[in-house]
């Protein structure tokens, strides 16, 4: 990113989405068009690795609530709330513990 290298991550498997939900550079799509969100956390800067990118929208922490319970499972520990988002509820993850958890495996494969 603008010469400086950031790292590639894909938080599928946290969230408990399927892993070849994210396109990979062999299905189609050459590295260069792969999207991610950059995010940065204190001095750590990663891209997180998506399908789509289909809006950027301001959430004021005070429109955040808690998950219900009735949608908790293990991999929920990882979700800072949800908000509304048009007709919707969406999950907000919380970015703070996921980027500095074990779950995340580095994958050296060129």
């Amino acid at each position: 990113m603008r010469g400086e290298i950031v790292t590639l991550i894909n938080i599928n498997n946290v969230v408990d989405l399927p892993i070849n939900g994210v396109r990979s550079p062999t299905a189609g799509r050459s590295p260069s068009h792969q999207q991610a969100v950059v995010v940065r956390l204190d001095r750590r800067v990663a891209g997180i690795a998506v399908d789509d990118i289909f809006d950027v929208t301001y959430i004021h922490p005070s429109q955040m609530t808690t998950p219900p319970i009735a949608l908790n499972s293990a991999k929920d520990d990882y979700l800072q709330g949800v908000a509304p988002y048009r007709d919707r509820m969406m999950s907000i993850i919380n970015l703070s513990k996921l980027l500095t958890s074990e779950v995340l495996v580095v994958n050296e494969e060129v």
